[in-house]
């Protein structure tokens, strides 16, 4: 027996001893990696209570990042994330029933140490019935909502947005909620569009979606949902038509790093640009074959895209038309090629503590990797919404040394879209360094950066300068009685004539509904104010107006006769400015 407890005893010494040097390692490992203030927050619904167990995920746009972490806030809707490196996040909650309210285009970054109140609106339900040609109730079946139109009434495009999949009970019944404020149009079968979904393959996977209240997707009826409103009665009389195979492989020599995995391989309709349905091209087995089911007679475009990573260039086929008639389409040869990277550094300028011109209280100073570098395409011809389904390499966040990398890029013409998230700061200047040593760095910002297939495109310096104003208030009529028009820009163009071509100088911003107006991180300097109404070819469009150089001249000129102009100081925040809108002159004061 005491033989028995020392043992015991020994081997409980050594496990302690175990247990603290993994404990002193953790700690030294810790401590050479720098950790920031916690993110905190709280969810709430509209009505201003709390939402309690809400899931909140939280993910760093850093390729090096810890990945996605979540938490449930507690019983006041409280969260809290510990353990940060510096940098940005977003902030994604969830809870049933519930859904984010407004439409945003861009999603919105955190840095460690705020503290951030997010509201939930109730979702839409969309819910009804699906059965067979005989009426008899389809069980099991996936039915999915696709948005196509927001809360506005404006077509959605990106293809990124989520679909609501549920599935259909004993009997035939379906209910879809949490649902957006929008119009949908509701499928039963196919499918999923994700193939890493868990219903990917299920009993109807092959077959045509059938679509509300008994259509293709062409002639689908649209569903109107309301946040918090039930929609009843949408029942789907299931057409059960064996659907079309496109199959085919990708032919092109890979490396290993690729031939060796799976390659997303997507199906788009040709006129609606949404997704029909994703595949994987399986290079583990050798021949790289991929196959699309259930496909329905119709106009589609291929593409097979992986992204790229570190030092790994994405690869992308072209877009290959495939159309699909009466029979299973086989044999398709997709070929694929590099994809372009753009890479550089953001450099913070601080102002010089002797400006005497720069009265700037920056209690919480930017860092490099607290930016986030966008990339947006700027040559003028049509993109289709592939491109807005791949934007995941044209936005980069750089690290502590400021160095960021843009991967994925197709041919063509770019520029840099960056707001820095502190309204202290403002993006200065773009340069792009020139071929040989004695050419001057060339001006990104005004010419863009034009990428070729392949191609590698090395020091862009994009510099942040300290100092940046501010100036917000609202456009109104300049005739009494006279209405503003529906959808207003407001325009920041440099009062000196010589700033006409540095684009950096030039800001707008879209009015809401009042008329109320915000141009945050502005550059210091003199500015002519404009405001004026958005063409109809240009209210889809994220391109800034200034970047094309005819409507440049036209907005200096309606500016220039507007006769509207401010001085902006470093750091001054203008509130409560009055901007008159004329329809037969563009604004005045």
């Amino acid at each position: 027996m005491k033989r028995l407890f020392l043992i015991v005893t020994t081997l409980a010494i050594v496990c302690a001893q175990a247990l603290a040097q993994s404990s002193r390692e953790s700690r030294q490992g810790r401590a050479g990696q720098r950790r920031a203030d916690p993110i905190t927050g709280r969810i709430i619904s509209d009505t201003g209570q709390p939402i309690a167990n809400a899931r909140v995920g939280l993910n760093s746009l850093a390729r090096s990042s810890q990945g996605y972490r979540t938490v449930n806030a507690d019983e006041d809707g409280r969260f809290r994330f510990d353990d940060l490196a510096p940098g940005l996040y977003n902030i994604t909650p969830n809870a049933a029933g519930y859904t984010t309210a407004g439409e945003s285009t861009e999603p919105k970054y955190y840095r460690p140490g705020d503290n951030v109140e997010i509201t939930l609106i109730k979702g839409g339900v969309i819910t009804g019935m699906v059965t067979s040609p005989t009426g008899e109730p389809v069980v099991a079946v996936q039915v999915r909502a696709i948005r196509v139109r927001d809360g506005e009434g404006r077509p959605v495009r990106s293809q990124q947005q989520p679909t609501i999949d549920r599935q259909t009970d004993d009997r035939g019944v379906y209910r879809l909620y949490g649902l957006k404020p929008g119009s949908y149009i509701v499928q039963a079968g196919g499918r999923s569009l994700y193939y890493y979904s868990t219903q990917f393959i299920n009993a109807y996977a092959e077959d045509v979606p059938t679509f509300f209240p008994s259509s293709t997707r062409d002639d689908a009826a649209e569903v109107t949902v309301r946040s918090g409103e039930e929609i009843s009665g949408i029942d789907i009389r299931y057409r059960g038509e064996r659907g079309h195979a496109v199959s085919g492989r990708i032919t092109s020599a890979l490396p290993p790093e690729v031939s060796n995995s799976y390659f997303p391989v997507l199906l788009v309709h040709a006129s609606s640009g949404f997704i029909q349905s994703q595949a994987q091209a399986d290079f583990r087995s050798g021949n790289g074959s991929f196959a699309f089911y259930g496909v329905p007679d119709g106009d589609y475009v291929l593409v097979a895209r992986r992204s790229g990573y570190e030092d790994q260039k994405g690869v992308s086929s072209p877009r290959i038309p495939v159309k699909v008639k009466g029979a299973d389409v086989t044999g398709l040869e997709v070929k694929v090629a590099p994809l372009g990277v753009i890479a550089g550094r953001v450099v913070i300028e601080r102002a010089q503590a002797t400006d005497k011109k720069t009265k700037c209280e920056i209690k919480r100073p930017l860092s490099a990797e607290e930016t986030i570098v966008n990339l947006r395409f700027d040559d003028n011809e049509k993109r289709d919404d592939l491109s807005s389904f791949y934007i995941s390499g044209m936005r980069s966040m750089p690290n502590e040394k400021g160095d960021f990398v843009l991967y994925d890029l197709e041919p063509g013409r770019y520029y840099i879209a960056m707001k820095p998230i502190d309204e202290n700061y403002y993006v200065r200047a773009i340069k792009l360094a020139a071929e040989g040593q004695s050419k001057p760095p060339q001006d990104a910002a005004r010419n863009g950066i034009s990428v070729k297939q392949g191609e590698r495109i090395a020091d862009l310096t994009i510099t942040i300068a300290e100092g940046a104003a501010s100036l917000s208030g609202r456009v109104i009529t300049s005739k009494e009685g006279e209405r503003l028009a529906e959808s207003l820009r407001v325009h920041l163009i440099p009062a000196e004539k010589e700033s006409t071509d540095d684009l950096l100088r030039f800001y707008e911003a879209t009015a809401q509904g009042d008329g109320s107006f915000a141009l945050n991180n502005v550059a210091p300097g003199r500015y002519l104010i404009l405001a004026r109404a958005i063409s109809d070819k240009d209210k889809d469009g994220a391109r800034p107006l200034a970047r094309d150089p005819l409507a440049r001249m036209n907005l200096r000129r309606e500016a220039e006769a507007a006769n509207l102009s401010i001085e902006l100081q470093p750091c001054q925040r203008v509130s409560d400015f009055t901007v008159r809108y004329s329809k037969s002159v563009g604004s005045r004061q």
